[in-house]
């Protein structure tokens, strides 16, 4: 019996906004509004980021895709993308930009995504 896909990435969702609480402090809510809009994250409640959440059965790096699409959400929101993705039984990993992490980098590298473990993106 295949898995709900939507059923699914609610539940992921609701993952991340709880390791972001614990964490950070910071309580964030599922976008119900996702599902009709690209220009919107999974999440709402993180000053600064969108917040797109993909969790694959296989996924041992993230898709061109899933950053296209953070990163496209991210620039019409004025925002930093973040990209929570993990495979089944797998750490949470956050593809970031690496300005987020240097922002003395230069400008050609900028938009570069990296890969970061959760805690360690908890902590920029």
């Amino acid at each position: 019996m295949a898995i709900n896909s939507r059923a699914k990435g609610a539940s992921a969702e609701r993952e991340v906004a709880a390791l972001v609480h614990d964490e950070l402090g910071i309580r964030l809510n599922r976008n119900l509004e996702q599902y009709r809009s690209d220009e919107q994250g999974d999440l709402n409640g993180l000053p600064g980021w969108t917040v797109e959440v993909k969790h694959y059965a296989k996924a041992n790096d993230f898709k061109p895709e899933w950053w296209k699409q953070v990163s496209v959400a991210a620039d019409r929101n004025k925002e930093m993308p973040a990209l929570f993705w993990r495979g089944n039984r797998q750490a949470w990993r956050v593809t970031v930009r690496l300005s987020s992490i240097n922002s003395d980098i230069a400008f050609d590298l900028a938009n570069e995504p990296v890969t970061l473990s959760f805690r360690a993106w908890a902590s920029l």
